[in-house]
């Protein structure tokens, strides 16, 4: 029997033509399942770590699983939570910012990268061991031939309040927080100083003037005889307690200028202070034990 070639090329044809459905039936399978994986229609694949990375950005941001902000349209609202009693839009309170757990992440707040890099990890730290805060401190001083160098990583915020709560705060304050004290802790941070110097220096009348109000710095360790080569009877600011002066006075700066702090903090609050002090928020109101 002979073949018959046209009707083997029109089977060959039909055979032809259903792989070619198949084959778009299975690219558009693929296509959907790859778009339903979080991948662009266009532009290519989108790297798994990027895709990791945003899969695990609600539990940062403080909400449930695929609840993406960008999913949640006019109903986005900030990781506070309802239990907060929050309810403003994410983006007008929280500024799109990611979570840490209950920490806020202001990465913007400086330009240089390290010092971002420094803030991230404080915000992680203080999130995940559900701290109130951590800082990170440190710094250089040098006066009079002497330097003091300090660095502090990752400090519990919740130990510094504790040292109100302990009355530490309180016992070293009342020491330094006399104007002739600081005055004399002034002129020992510039350099060493005999008691003679220190009278001319800072204008008292007597020795024993001198000693009065040496006498509370000396017991609380913040200075000492300087008992080092020639420096018998020359007065020092201990070289350990440089740091802890430098960075209190770097804390009363903040408070005066407070342009260095970003705050979630309602706006009404900062006002309604202000205006308490009337725009003089540190003006000497006396003090009233003695009124």
């Amino acid at each position: 029997m002979d073949r018959d070639y046209g009707r083997e090329l029109d089977e060959l044809r039909g055979e032809l033509s259903d792989m070619k459905n198949v084959l778009k039936e299975l690219s558009r399978g693929l296509k959907k399942e790859n778009e339903e994986r979080g991948f662009h229609e266009r532009g290519g694949r989108r790297t798994e770590e990027k895709r990791y990375a945003e899969d695990e950005m609600p539990q940062r941001n403080g909400h449930g699983p695929g609840e993406h902000h960008a999913q949640r349209g006019e109903a986005e609202f900030c990781g506070h939570g309802p239990e907060s009693g929050c309810g403003r839009p994410f983006s007008e309170h929280c500024g799109r910012r990611k979570m840490a757990g209950h920490i806020q992440k202001m990465g913007n707040m400086h330009p240089d990268p390290h010092i971002r890099a420094i803030l991230d990890h404080l915000e992680d730290q203080a999130g995940r061991e559900s701290m109130t805060g951590a800082i990170t401190y440190l710094g250089v001083y040098s006066s009079g031939g002497r330097q003091s160098t300090w660095v502090r990583n990752g400090v519990n915020t919740d130990d510094l309040l504790r040292l109100i709560e302990d009355h530490t705060a309180e016992r070293i304050l009342a020491c330094i927080g006399n104007n002739d004290r600081l005055n004399l802790l002034l002129a020992l941070l510039r350099r060493p100083m005999t008691v003679a110097q220190l009278v001319e220096e800072c204008g008292y009348n007597s020795t024993g003037q001198v000693y009065h109000h040496l006498k509370p710095l000396i017991a609380a360790n913040l200075v000492a005889e300087d008992d080092h080569g020639n420096g018998k009877g020359r007065y020092i600011v201990v070289s350990r307690r440089v740091q802890g002066i430098i960075m209190l006075l770097a804390g009363i700066s903040d408070m005066l200028d407070p342009s260095y702090t970003e705050s979630d903090w309602p706006a009404a609050e900062d006002a309604e202070a202000e205006e308490a002090y009337g725009g003089e928020e540190y003006e000497d109101a006396g003090d009233p034990d003695n009124e």
